[in-house]
């Protein structure tokens, strides 16, 4: 059975665009760095600046966050309780489980918050490669045109420096080869890969949205859960959209128990989101409505 997918947050691209404009800002000021006269001053004030938008980005994520989570999880909550409604499920008067409602809205508040604020803080770590980067380029442009060597090791910056080498052999002015250099790094950065996470570089406003939609989905699963158990409902069943997705393909459209005690259908032991940007959620069922769907499709 294909349930119409729960819409997306219009938060999430507010975010995206909050943080696609500073990303934006952070590259500007990058790019204003003049590899022809390094300044510590310059890069000072880019190391200020920068510390005063990842203060910005935290600012948002929380906000942000406060707002989209609880939404979010309500509008599962809401759309699970229609769906108990017409099973014929009755809801259990138990303070218990609101505040389970409740606690479920704070950890995914704080999970998202705490992911993005990490996350945050690796563009000091980016911007500070990249200053040091553009210093030694710097320093070599000014050390190769009057010695001709001194070419730096890192492998990352071998390309660069091998121009800069073939480029005095040729008589090319230190001025032309800086703006070449700096085309190359304006490309580098032109996708505004800010964020770094286990060594690999993410841009920004996808990076963002990507968490935030990742655990807004999660916060979605939860609430249909809880919801679930406050009515005393066992079944779940996972959304179907014909998914190409290969990790997706053994859950879609399936029916699981949510406590693993029923005798017909297994203890879903993966919930969606199945990964990152999946579309896929729970909706509660029962075997009544396990039945009546065989019989309607049978007829």
């Amino acid at each position: 059975m294909r349930i119409a997918e729960i819409p997306e947050q219009p938060e999430l691209t507010a975010l995206g665009k909050l943080y696609e404009n500073i990303s934006k800002d952070i590259v500007t000021d990058l790019l204003s760095v003049d590899l022809l006269g390094y300044s510590d001053l310059k890069a000072n004030q880019i190391r200020r600046k920068t510390d005063a938008n990842i203060r910005r980005l935290n600012v948002i994520a929380l906000k942000t966050s406060k707002r989209f989570i609880p939404d979010a999880y309500d509008l599962a909550r809401k759309r699970s309780v229609t769906s108990l409604r017409i099973l014929g499920a009755d809801v259990l008067h138990d303070p218990k489980f609101e505040k389970a409602h409740n606690l479920t809205i704070e950890k995914f508040i704080k999970e998202t918050v705490d992911t993005l604020v990490s996350a945050n803080g690796s563009i000091r770590k980016t911007v500070e490669n990249y200053l040091f980067f553009i210093k030694q380029i710097s320093g070599s442009l000014q050390q190769l045109e009057e010695f001709g060597g001194g070419l730096l090791t890192d492998e990352d910056q071998d390309f660069i420096l091998y121009q800069i080498s073939k480029a005095i052999d040729k008589g090319t002015s230190r001025g032309t080869m800086s703006a070449r250099i700096k085309g190359v790094i304006q490309h580098r950065l032109g996708d505004r890969q800010l964020i770094e996470i286990n060594g690999r570089y993410y841009r920004i406003d996808k990076y963002a949205k990507l968490v935030a939609r990742t655990e807004m989905r999660f916060s979605q699963t939860d609430a249909t859960v809880n919801t679930c158990n406050q009515y005393a409902n066992d079944l779940v069943q996972v959304s179907d959209h014909g998914t190409l997705t290969e990790i997706c393909e053994e859950f879609e459209g399936e029916v699981y128990s949510i406590s693993g005690k029923d005798p017909d259908y297994p203890l879903l032991i993966a919930w969606p989101p199945f990964h990152p940007n999946c579309k896929h959620f729970l909706t509660p069922t029962s075997k009544e409505a396990i039945a009546f769907e065989s019989t309607y499709k049978g007829a």
